[in-house]
């Protein structure tokens, strides 16, 4: 496949530019946003700026009078959004769904302590079934340069071994390297309460010895638990004395070790500096304040410089105190918004300070002090190292997600500075020329965009690292040139996913920060660039495809993903907007904007169906039914069911909770029996089930469910009603025989699962995850196969095969025994069954089939097999 002609080639410059030149344009899901200068804080009351709603109102308020930035979002078509958009939108859509009733944030100790009861509990579980999830990717995009495996927020080398490489992910743990960065293997993180982490420090003297700063430092994806130990080399961790709750909303951004006391380390944190002088046991705030940065005096530990959100101070007796005034004169007293800070062995007196302007986080100028601080100079103040454009003539830029200041430890004029991209001095700040661009511009090397981290690869002069929103980028020669070393980190951020029916192969997901990515002939390509939302492959015809970028910016594809069309409504939905397929008929579609839109042409054409049903709100998830009639439509916490195909909607919310609703999924080949799943940490409300189209809906929650969000949830087909659920802790299944909901986590990682699908052609179920990429277990022990591990499979014949309409089944073996036959369609909806065949063959009258794949299962009491017929009339 020529990736040449791919749609992300071609239409590259305006999905960056739509997703790029807007102010505050990168993903910041965060517990609050009181810890930042962003412009709608204003709005909020003091006492009200941890609740939900408070914020969400202050962004509203805050949108009446904003500026409007203009951002190419559709082919030819303009739109104006306002500063932060994106910033706001997708915090509010991962939140909206796991608040507290009254807006307020959860605690910490509920997600931890539900953690603990299924880690005690694993050891005491008898297999109910043999699930044994496995990754399926992505592992690695072609061509690299031009997309991402994923975010990557801190890098740390091994004291003394600089070949032994850890990074920290914002919700895909922690990786490591032990070849300089060829290849990666994750560690026991997989196994932690969360998979967010900030930063890691080694004890040089006992590199057993490792600390993390869990959580999401620079966007909040994941929950923070605190810093958290090793002592073997982090094959178990511990908490230490730094925890934190949601409601506290802290972050940790980065972890500093004192060079020569072990036993003392800094954190800091939205909640100012934090200091431990044993190890981690017990910790101290020593500044107040926001505290984004720490650098020791390269010649004197104890002289250690940390900067607020607007300065630097300096403390001379080993961090034990700070002065409450900015070290030195010279700086800006007014406007600065984030100060990064660095300094080199190479001049110990020589400090540096990179500042962004508050008022639109773009460059405000490097500072350079040659006595400690004491005074400073100003150095540079153009041009804007923080914004998009290659030349930096542009405005604005986004240093509350990304702001990197690393100097050569072996030169002192020589720093790198990262935003969204990577700017190089050799005169000590200077000067600065663009040393690496987000899409090559400007002739200089490809590294994806957002920078989090540059540090110079212990032992050379010349060589860097660099960790970004697509991973981790090398240059061995100064930046002249950078390669990608990020192929084999598994650690895509999914929002939604989908299977080609009839190829197992074929993936296609929409993920953060990283495009729509397809994988085709065994490989993984970006299709879509920005930010890749809900995605379909249509279940008839491999070769259409469906992506999505926000708002419901929706694409199609009729040759299989080479080049995609715009086939949007006119109209914007919700960040996730949900776009559904019919199961009766793939050329019927829907789509949940502020109406519920109706395609009859495979997406070609959409009208709206409904009339304001939801006062201007957006839909969560949609669900049609194997029955055309019926149609299921979830907003946050209301559902709507049509019986009539979509004529008419009905108010459906009877018994439901008031809010936090996730996704619906109906029972195939029964159209009034659906479920719908719920967010939040309550444990009494995480699922509901109707049999009468939603006039009433029962708490089908039973036990078992860990008190998580419930995200997503996938029907078995031609089971006992058996539903599996994806949870901020894992999967887990019920059905109507089972008076409890049972674990099915046997080798997936401890990740939020974003969405969860079967392919019935290969008998597995995936699942998509927030960090960890997309994982499949074999149902071979499932109700498709015999529940006898060592059954033989039952010989038959399908003939002929393709049939154009009728066909026979020959059976060879169990001649005298009853039969069960199933036929089921490539949705898994069940056309033809017959029980207690004891005939050598039976007729199977085809001619009401529609033109596709089927799929037939015979069974006896000790044998099962699965046969494919293609119908063609």
């Amino acid at each position: 496949m020529q990736t040449a002609n791919r749609f992300f080639n071609y239409h590259r410059k305006i999905f960056y530019t739509m997703k790029l030149k807007i102010t505050l344009a990168h993903l910041l899901i965060i517990f609050s946003l009181a810890s930042y200068s962003q412009p709608w804080m204003q709005y909020v009351e003091p006492r009200k700026e941890n609740n939900f709603f408070a914020i969400q109102k202050a962004f509203q308020e805050y949108a009446k009078v904003a500026p409007s930035f203009r951002t190419e979002k559709k082919f030819g078509i303009e739109k104006n959004k306002i500063p932060g958009f994106k910033h706001y939108k997708r915090w509010e859509y991962f939140w909206e769904s796991r608040i507290n009733p009254d807006g307020s944030f959860p605690e910490v100790k509920d997600y931890y302590n539900e953690w603990l009861k299924i880690n005690n509990s694993k050891s005491q579980r008898s297999a109910t079934e043999n699930e044994n999830w496995s990754l399926v990717g992505p592992f690695q995009e072609i061509p690299a340069n031009e997309g991402g495996m994923g975010r990557v927020n801190c890098i740390a080398f091994k004291p003394n071994d600089p070949q032994t490489i850890w990074i920290g992910t914002p919700s895909g743990g922690i990786w490591t390297s032990n070849n300089g960065g060829n290849t990666w293997n994750n560690t026991t993180t997989d196994n932690l309460p969360v998979l967010g982490i900030s930063d890691i420090v080694f004890n040089p003297l006992n590199t057993n010895t490792i600390y993390i700063a869990t959580g999401d430092g620079p966007s909040g994806d994941t929950y923070s638990l605190g810093v958290l130990k090793s002592t073997n080399g982090g094959i178990t961790w511990q908490t230490t004395g730094l925890t934190y709750t949601f409601s506290q909303s802290r972050r940790i951004y980065k972890l500093f070790m004192h060079p020569t006391d072990t036993s003392t380390l800094f954190a800091c944190t939205s909640s100012g500096l934090q200091r431990t002088i044993n190890a981690g046991a017990n910790w101290a705030s020593v500044k107040s304040g926001v505290v984004r940065d720490l650098k020791f005096k390269p010649d004197d530990a104890s002289v250690v410089y940390c900067s607020s959100n607007t300065a630097v101070f300096k403390s001379t007796n080993s961090g034990a105190t700070f002065g409450t005034a900015p070290s030195g004169t010279g700086m800006p007293t007014s406007g600065t918004g984030r100060v990064s800070i660095g300094v080199s062995a190479a001049a110990p007196n020589i400090i540096y300070a990179l500042a962004s302007k508050s008022s639109d986080d773009s460059f405000r100028g490097i500072y350079k002090s040659n006595d400690a601080g004491l005074t400073w100079t100003t150095m540079a103040t153009t041009p804007n190292l923080l914004g998009w454009d290659p030349d930096g003539s542009d405005g604005g830029g986004q240093a509350f997600y990304t702001l990197t200041l690393a100097v050569s430890p072996s030169n002192a004029n020589e720093l790198y500075v990262g935003g969204v991209n990577v700017y190089k001095s050799t005169n000590g700040g200077q000067t600065f020329s663009l040393n690496a661009h987000w899409y090559g511009g400007g002739g200089q090397p490809y590294v994806h965009a957002d920078i989090h981290d540059i540090k110079y690869i212990p032992g050379t002069t010349n060589s860097v690292l660099n960790a970004n929103d697509g991973g981790v980028f090398k240059s061995a020669n100064g930046g002249n040139s950078y390669t990608d070393l990020s192929a084999g980190l598994a650690i895509k951020q999914i929002y939604k996913f989908s299977n080609a029916t009839a190829d197992e192969t074929s993936i296609i997901m929409g993920t953060q920060d990283n495009g729509t990515v397809m994988k085709f002939d065994g490989f993984y390509d970006r299709v879509i660039g920005g930010d890749g939302m809900d995605c379909i492959i249509d279940y008839a015809n491999n070769n259409v495809v469906f992506g999505e970028l926000y708002y419901g910016d929706l694409y199609k594809s009729d040759n299989g993903g080479n080049s995609f069309y715009s086939v949007a409504p006119a109209t914007d939905g919700a960040w996730v907007t949900p776009i559904e397929m019919s199961p009766f008929n793939h050329n019927t579609m829907f789509a949940g904007y502020t109406e519920i839109y109706k395609s009859i042409d495979n997406g070609d054409n959409w009208s709206a169906i409904t009339n304001n049903l939801t006062n201007g709100g957006t839909y969560r998830d949609i669900a049609a039914s194997t029955n055309q009639n019926y149609i299921y439509a979830a907003t946050n916490s209301r559902v709507y069911v049509s019986t009539d195909a979509g004529v008419t909607f009905t108010l459906r919310n009877s018994l439901l909770p008031s809010s936090n609703y996730t996704s619906i999924e109906t029972k195939p080949g029964s159209p009034q029996t659906a479920y719908l799943t719920v967010g939040a940490f309550s444990g009494s409300n995480k699922v509901y089930r109707t049999t009468n189209a939603g006039v009433n809906w029962i708490n089908y929650t039973k036990t078992g469910l860990p008190v998580v969000p419930v995200n997503c949830i996938a029907f078995m087909n031609n089971s006992p009603e058996r539903v599996f659920v994806g949870t901020d802790l894992g999967v887990y299944y019920t059905d109507t025989t089972l008076a409890e909901w049972l674990p099915f986590n046997n080798g997936l990682p401890n990740t939020i699962i974003s969405d969860l699908e079967f392919h019935t052609l290969s008998n597995k179920l995936r699942a998509a995850t927030y960090g960890r990429g997309v994982w499949e277990t074999s149902m071979a022990n499932s109700f498709l196969v015999s529940t006898n591990s060592k059954a033989e499979e039952l010989n038959f014949q399908i003939f002929p095969n393709p049939s154009s309409g009728n066909f026979r089944v020959n059976f060879f073996d169990d001649l005298e025994k009853n039969k069960i036959i199933l036929i089921m369609d490539v949705t898994g909806k069940v056309v033809f069954e017959k029980n207690s065949i004891t005939t050598k063959s039976l007729e199977i009258n085809g001619n009401d089939f529609s033109n596709g794949i089927y799929f037939v299962k015979v069974s006896s009491a000790e044998k099962t097999s699965l046969r494919k017929v293609v119908v063609q009339k």
